[in-house]
């Protein structure tokens, strides 16, 4: 079995992330896209909606940009969305009380899953 765990280099730099993106329903998000521990994107959930996410999700309370995808769409715009097989996702959320457990909504799985990441490990 795999050790999932996020590696600190990365922790700090999506918890900063997180931090100074402000409170987004009560909690942050932060997530990168990183190949062999080397951070290419980063992204972090923002009150905007995007046209894409409609596609991804039916519920009109989540259409907002979330980290996960915030991450996607930056490399999408910049490198062939074939390297993200070779890449790994990771996604933390920080409250008040610091790093809480997070796990992708149904939209974020099924874009996860439509731009074929196969890596992702969130906190």
């Amino acid at each position: 079995m795999k050790n999932l765990i996020i590696p600190p280099k990365i922790l700090s730099i999506l918890y900063e992330l997180a931090s100074e993106s402000g409170p987004f329903g009560g909690s942050s998000h932060a997530a990168c896209i990183a190949h062999k521990h080397n951070i290419i994107t980063t992204g972090v959930n923002q009150s905007k909606t995007h046209p894409k996410v409609i596609k991804y999700t039916r519920d009109t309370n989540k259409q907002f940009l979330h980290a996960e995808m915030d991450a996607i769409f930056k490399f999408a715009r910049q490198y062939d969305v074939k390297l993200l097989k070779k890449c790994t996702l990771y996604v933390i959320r920080v409250g008040a009380k610091g790093i809480l457990f997070s796990k992708p909504c149904t939209a974020c799985q099924n874009m996860i899953r439509a731009f074929g990441i196969n890596n992702f490990i969130n906190s």
